[in-house]
């Protein structure tokens, strides 16, 4: 049976920051291997390929409080990768879809209304250990690591996104915070890890894919080794 498959149960979401974006606090409460489905975008193997790009087509929906705390594991979207002893992998989550419209503007173009940086992303990684010492086998995840982006306007046609952006300098600030990726050098002898989960969930408070004013939206996660 494919790893895809085995893993069917492994996320389990921690309470919320406002506005359904979560805050580093709430990542690290995030355990891996609780027993609930998750949606999977893909599975990457990277003894066979170099990159595992995976974008989310579940449809858009309204950002509604279903359960007390806004972020809900079926809220997030979900990737796995394997086979990187040896490499250096990348990886990242990012905005995906619906695209970010142009902003609106008054016939004299001066700037009316904004999506670009009302459009987040969280995104986290957990790296799974599994080896022998003393006679015994030690088996687990480690504290993710991951971040929470905001949109910055590069032109009106170009919506870029960061933990570096205008909403970023504040303490447990949901709006920006950690890294915008991951990367490590994992030793060809001696490597202690065979799992990368990669997850990541994308919302607006703006009505992008939904008839509200906040936003489920349909996040983007990759990585890549070499």
């Amino acid at each position: 049976m494919k790893l895809l498959h085995t893993l069917a149960g492994i996320a389990c979401l921690a309470a919320a920051s406002a506005f359904g974006q979560a805050s580093q606090a709430d990542v690290s409460t995030m355990a891996m291997w609780p027993p609930v489905p998750v949606r999977w975008l893909g599975q990457t193997d990277f003894t066979k390929t170099s990159y595992g790009y995976y974008q989310d087509v579940t449809p858009s929906y309204t950002l509604a409080n279903t359960d007390g705390n806004f972020i809900e594991w079926n809220k997030w979207r979900f990737a796995i990768y394997t086979g990187f002893t040896g490499k250096t992998v990348t990886a990242w989550g990012d905005w995906g879809y619906p695209s970010v419209p142009p902003p609106k503007r008054a016939a004299d173009g001066t700037l009316i209304g904004d999506y670009c940086t009302h459009t987040h992303i969280t995104w986290a990684l957990w790296v799974h250990y599994n080896f022998y010492l003393g006679g015994r086998n030690f088996a687990g995840w480690g504290a993710p690591v991951g971040g929470g982006k905001s949109g910055i306007p590069v032109n009106d046609y170009t919506c870029s996104h960061s933990v570096k952006n205008a909403l970023s300098p504040a303490g447990n600030n949901p709006f920006g915070w950690g890294v915008d990726s991951w990367s490590y050098t994992f030793p060809k002898t001696g490597n202690l890890y065979d799992i990368i989960i990669v997850g990541a969930s994308a919302l607006s408070h703006t009505t992008l894919g939904c008839s509200t004013q906040g936003c489920i939206n349909r996040p983007w996660i990759g990585a890549y080794a070499y």
